[in-house]
C-alpha cells in the first residue's frame, strides 16, 4: 500500500501487514513528521506513481523513507556544498602558504605581487664568501662581483638569479644587476660559486648588497 506524509506530502510504499491489525505510529525520513497510519480497510490503493519516480519500501525500523526522485536532489546538494567547500579550501591553501609555494617555484612571487599579496621567499639558502674588483677589459671598466650559493638543507633547491645592487656612501642604490645562477639546482649541502659583472658601474658606487631576484631563471 502507499501512505502519505500528512506534513510534507511525501508518497512512500509500505507493506499493509507492517500495520496490521490496527495500525501504528509511523515517521516521515523527508521531514520527521510522526502520524498514525491505519490499515487498509478495504478501499482501493491508490494509483501507481509514474515510472520515474519509483518509491521504495521503509526500512523495518519503522522509519518512512523518502522515494528516490526526492532523495536526488539532497543528494546533490550536499555534493554542491562538498565542491564549494573544496574550492575554499584550495584558495586559502594557495593565499596563506604562498610563501611556501614560492620557495618551490619562485617565478610565483611576481604574480602574487600584482595581485597586490606580500610575499616573503624562505629559500634557505646562503651567500659567503662575497667579494668585488674593478678590472678594465677594452677599455672598460667592469665591476666584478664574486661568492657562494651555499645549500645547508637536506633537500635539493632551485637557485633563483642573483640581484646585486650598487650602493653609495649613505648606502642609496645607484644601479643593480640581475644574473643568472650558476646551476639550474643546487643538491643538499652543495655548494656553486657564481661570478658576475656590471659594465660601466657608477664612480660614487662604494658597496654592493647581493640578494635573490624572483624573476624565472633561464629563460622559465
Amino acid at each position: 500500500m502507499i501512505i502519505t506524509c500528512p506534513n510534507c506530502q511525501t508518497r512512500f510504499r509500505i507493506d499493509p501487514e507492517a500495520l496490521a491489525p490496527r495500525g501504528k505510529m509511523v515517521r516521515c525520513s523527508q521531514c520527521g513528521h510522526r502520524w498514525f497510519a491505519e490499515p487498509p480497510a478495504g478501499e482501493p490503493e491508490p494509483p501507481p506513481l509514474p515510472d520515474n519516480s519509483p518509491i521504495e519500501r521503509p526500512p523495518e525500523t519503522g522509519a518512512a523513507t523518502p522515494t528516490g526522485a526526492r532523495g536526488r536532489p539532497a543528494t546533490l546538494a550536499i555534493v554542491g556544498w562538498l565542491l564549494v567547500v573544496l574550492v575554499v579550501l584550495l584558495l586559502a591553501g594557495v593565499l596563506l602558504g604562498r610563501n611556501e609555494i614560492v620557495a618551490a617555484w619562485p617565478q610565483t612571487a611576481t604574480l602574487y605581487r600584482q595581485l597586490g599579496l606580500p610575499v616573503t621567499m624562505s629559500l634557505e639558502l646562503e651567500l659567503r664568501d662575497l667579494g668585488s674588483e674593478r678590472i678594465e677589459e677594452r677599455g672598460i671598466t667592469i665591476l666584478r662581483v664574486t661568492g657562494e650559493i651555499v645549500n645547508p638543507t637536506r633537500e635539493e633547491r632551485i637557485l633563483p638569479p642573483l640581484r646585486v645592487a650598487l650602493l653609495d656612501a649613505e648606502g642609496r642604490e645607484l644601479d643593480f644587476g640581475l644574473f643568472d645562477p650558476p646551476r639550474r639546482r643546487l643538491p643538499p649541502g652543495a655548494t656553486a660559486r657564481f661570478d658576475a659583472r656590471l659594465v660601466d658601474p657608477p664612480a660614487a658606487a662604494a658597496s654592493f648588497v647581493v640578494t635573490f631576484a624572483d624573476r624565472p631563471a633561464f629563460g622559465s
